[in-house]
Formats: C-alpha cells, sequence, structure tokens
C-alpha cells in the first residue's frame, strides 16, 4: 500500500498504511456502483468476523456527502476514506460519466502485515465476504 493520507469521512485524514505487521484488506467503492451496493453486506459481515484486520474503505468519484450518505445506508463500519476530484463530486455529474472512466470496482484488496497485497477480487461477487475470510485465514494471524 502506498504511503499517504486521504481526507476521512470521520476526520481530517488517515493513513493509507495499516500499522506494521497488521494485515489489511482495503474496499474500493461508489454509491453510483449498483454492484457495490449488492456486495457491501457481505464485505461489512466479513469485517465484524475479522476484528483483528483493519478494513478501510475508499469511496471513488463523489462527494462527500454522497460518500456518507453510503457509508451510512450500507452500515460500514471502519474508516472510509474519499478518492475524487473535483471534476467528479460537483452535482450534476452524472453517474454514467462516473462509470465510464473504467474504474473496476467494486474491488477489495488483502494485504499482509507487510502492506503486500496478496488477493485481489474485482468486479460483484456475492460471496467476497467469504473468500476475503479465507484470504485472511490464509495469513495465519
Amino acid at each position: 500500500m502506498p504511503a499517504g493520507t486521504l481526507p476521512s469521512l470521520r476526520g481530517p485524514s488517515t493513513s493509507l498504511r495499516a500499522p506494521a505487521g497488521r494485515p489489511s484488506v482495503v474496499v474500493i467503492f461508489a454509491d453510483w456502483c449498483d454492484p457495490c451496493h449488492a456486495d457491501m453486506p457481505s464485505i461489512v459481515a466479513s469485517s465484524e468476523r475479522n476484528p483483528s484486520v483493519r478494513f478501510l474503505g475508499i469511496d471513488e468519484l463523489e462527494s462527500v456527502a454522497r460518500a456518507r450518505a453510503f457509508v451510512a445506508a450500507t452500515g460500514v463500519p471502519f474508516e472510509t476514506v474519499l478518492l475524487t476530484n473535483d471534476a467528479f463530486s460537483k452535482p450534476d455529474v452524472t453517474d454514467d460519466r462516473r462509470a465510464a472512466t473504467g474504474l473496476d470496482i467494486p474491488a477489495v484488496y488483502v494485504l499482509d502485515g507487510r502492506g503486500v497485497v496478496v488477493k485481489a477480487f474485482v468486479g460483484p461477487d456475492p460471496h467476497v465476504g467469504a473468500k476475503i475470510d479465507a484470504a485472511v485465514r490464509a495469513l495465519a494471524l
């Protein structure tokens, strides 16, 4: 995971890196992404089953208000940061324009304690929570 911070929905900013030695799961999503809505309950359940793992959400290409609404509506309990730019956070930008960026979301990345991606799940998957669980177990916490 690259070093750096992004604006957090809970406060000023959050580091993208987990504390050394702690595995993490990075979840990239957006409110305008229908599969993100469908997969989020499974991801949330996995985060609750794996309290020793840092889950970090990255909401893409939308305003803080819309990101907060998505997090609240889907019950995301983990820290979420915002990755956007002014061109996509304006109210007149359509979901079709956002979707045309070619971003592959939802995307989930499981990182080991060194911050190295050991497993990735990209695209809609109703079983993604179980797959996250299996990847975390393979890290032999």
